[in-house]
């Protein structure tokens, strides 16, 4: 069974904000991971890996029909910024079948606490 890809650039977010040392191990493990450093991963790579990507994280997804198309085995994408961005064509993704996940949860309580 082939592993799964997937394009992770966290960037301006770190990768230990995301995972644990063990968790990023695990996911290493278990999955093939395109770029995954603190730093912008480097123009035109994603064009490049588009075609045997299975997930998209990243703080900004610009998913539109065109990257669909030329991402057939995508199957989600997480933003990790903690919005819902305005960058991400939602009807598209939906008759693709293609996930649309967001981080921005897991803030609620942190922004909760700050309103206060």
């Amino acid at each position: 069974m082939s592993r799964q890809v997937i394009w992770l650039d966290p960037s301006w977010r770190r990768m230990d904000e995301l995972f644990s040392a063990k968790d990023e191990a695990e996911l290493r493990r278990t999955h093939d991971v395109i770029w995954g450093r603190d730093e912008p991963a480097p123009a035109g790579l994603l064009e490049d890996a588009l075609p045997r990507i299975t997930a998209l994280v990243t703080t900004e997804p610009k998913v539109d029909a065109t990257l669909l198309a030329s991402a057939p085995s995508l199957r989600m994408v997480v933003e990790v910024s903690g919005a819902f961005p305005g960058t991400i064509d939602y009807a598209a993704c939906r008759d693709r079948g293609v996930e649309v996940l967001s981080c921005a949860p897991g803030f609620r309580e942190s922004v909760a606490e700050m309103a206060l």
